[in-house]
């Protein structure tokens, strides 16, 4: 029988250096990599569990004790019920304080737990799993697809004059052309009837990224930039952080065939595994061979009696699923019906984000002081 390894670690100052490639190679996302720790937050706190296997990390989770929870800080992974029931197993065996051990944005298939837990839909993301070949990526999206695109780069050569089609990495990625991308990201909102949340600070922060991890694909027209897209590339998976596209060639579908060109070249770039498109139910994933993956809120409970003195963390989540899928109902029904039905939208989420950092910061009865 295979033997198991779990030990924890203190990230105060700076996390222990294996951590960064851990991360990378076990979940690849931009809601589990260290750069957005240590861009978005402090590392007052916060500990890292590791479970080992024959050797191998199988879990990597960064954590913070927070009110008598234990606070799983990174996100979009994929949890098993064996890693999910090993880690809260480990939290509460060591820390009898710990009532409650809270994940979010995660993606689990498991239909129970060892311990009592309350999940509840919070998120989604649509994944690309990427082929060996550009090649085999064009036969997997079928004959139909393939003519459709090559109609639609024919004419979008044709209509803007000077097209070209541009990749940069990392430092090579002039900021000018971050924040030309950013701009367009603000006017397509702009276009829905939805308030851009990225502010002066977030900006500085995906400027930070993109020279940290920045894969910036760019389509321009004499020069000048009419869409592209920011992803961030970590380990072998890349993670979009904007697809965005002029308003003006809106009728061109240059976003769309923007986020083709993007996923042709993370495929060519090679040992690419998996492309996230991110949140958001939009054709255009779907058409380009996504899957989604429906991510939830899980709190596994020491007890039924935990379950009862932290009643209102597990009504919150249970409201926050609630509001989910009202803000889903509300996002489809604003591609057909207008800006009035997407402002609802808007302002569901900016709620909802509301209500996230209440729940985080509201006290459990029972916990740590």
């Amino acid at each position: 029988m295979t033997s198991w390894l779990e030990a924890s670690y203190s990230c105060a100052g700076e996390p222990p250096a294996f951590l960064e490639p851990e991360l990378d190679r076990l979940y690849g996302t931009r809601l589990s990599c260290l750069p957005r720790f240590r861009l978005h937050g402090s590392w007052d706190g916060v500990r890292a569990y590791v479970a080992r296997r024959a050797g191998v990390a199988e879990a990597v989770f960064l954590y913070r004790f927070e009110h008598g929870r234990a606070v799983v800080l990174n996100e979009g992974m994929t949890v098993s019920e064996e890693i999910a029931n090993r880690f809260a197993s480990y939290l509460f065996r060591n820390h009898d304080s710990v009532s409650l051990i809270a994940f979010h944005f995660i993606e689990t298939g498991a239909p129970r737990f060892a311990f009592p837990s309350v999940r509840a839909a919070c998120g989604e993301d649509t994944v690309l799993a990427l082929p060996a070949s550009v090649a085999a990526y064009r036969e997997a999206l079928g004959a139909s697809t393939q003519r459709s695109l090559d109609h639609r780069l024919n004419r979008i050569e044709r209509a803007l004059p000077g097209f070209t089609f541009t990749v940069l990495e990392k430092q090579q990625v002039p900021v000018r052309q971050v924040r030309a991308l950013i701009r367009l990201h603000r006017l397509n909102m702009v276009a829905k009837g939805m308030a851009a949340r990225i502010d002066d600070d977030e900006e500085q922060r995906i400027i930070a990224y993109v020279a940290l991890c920045g894969f910036v694909s760019l389509a321009s027209s004499n020069g000048k930039v009419c869409a592209g897209a920011i992803t961030y590339r970590l380990g072998s998976n890349f993670t979009t952080r904007i697809l965005a596209h002029d308003p003006v060639h809106a009728g061109l579908r240059v976003g769309f065939a923007c986020a083709y060109l993007t996923v042709c070249e993370c495929i060519a770039a090679g040992n690419s595994r998996y492309f996230h498109f991110g949140w958001g139910q939009r054709d255009y994933k779907r058409q380009l061979g996504g899957r989604e993956r429906a991510l939830v809120h899980l709190s596994l409970f020491r007890s039924r009696l935990h379950v009862m003195r932290n009643a209102g963390a597990a009504l919150g989540a249970l409201l926050g699923g609630c509001a989910f899928h009202l803000r889903r109902a509300l996002l489809h029904a604003a591609c057909n019906d207008g800006w009035v039905v997407a402002r609802l939208a808007d302002m569901l989420i900016a709620g909802g984000r509301r209500l996230r950092t209440l729940r985080k910061t509201a006290p459990a009865r029972g916990g740590l002081p």
